[in-house]
């Protein structure tokens, strides 16, 4: 298998140093070459561009160094905070439900020049 396990980055202010959240970037498809994205923050410090630098990182990550084509993200699209810092991190297209009970998600970016 090309890919094993998952990938995880913390999120820490330079200024502190201090563990405030993280991205993992996970469930490797080897056949596709995709896998899905997630993230945590601490809510003290919503708002204020962590997330969406992290996850640009491991999105950039993801497609240069592992040589993924698509990075997905599910998320309940009644949380706008965080559809807002997916569509900031990169091209992101809403997508149907992916499993019963979901209400649906996000899929997000392609690798550059995929269409």
């Amino acid at each position: 298998m090309l890919y094993e396990g998952e990938v995880r980055f913390g999120i820490e202010p330079l200024s502190t140093g201090e563990l405030i959240g993280n991205v993992g970037l996970h469930h490797f498809f080897e056949q596709n070459r995709r896998c899905e994205i997630g993230y945590a923050l601490a809510s003290r410090h919503w708002g204020e561009g962590y997330a969406t630098e992290a996850l640009r990182a491991a999105i950039r990550h993801g497609f240069d160094a592992l040589n993924l084509n698509r990075i997905e993200a599910d998320i309940d699209p009644r949380n706008i905070g965080s559809a807002r810092v997916l569509e900031k991190a990169g091209r992101i297209r809403l997508a149907a439900p992916s499993r019963p009970g979901s209400t649906g998600g996000r899929r997000g970016p392609r690798s550059p020049g995929h269409t």
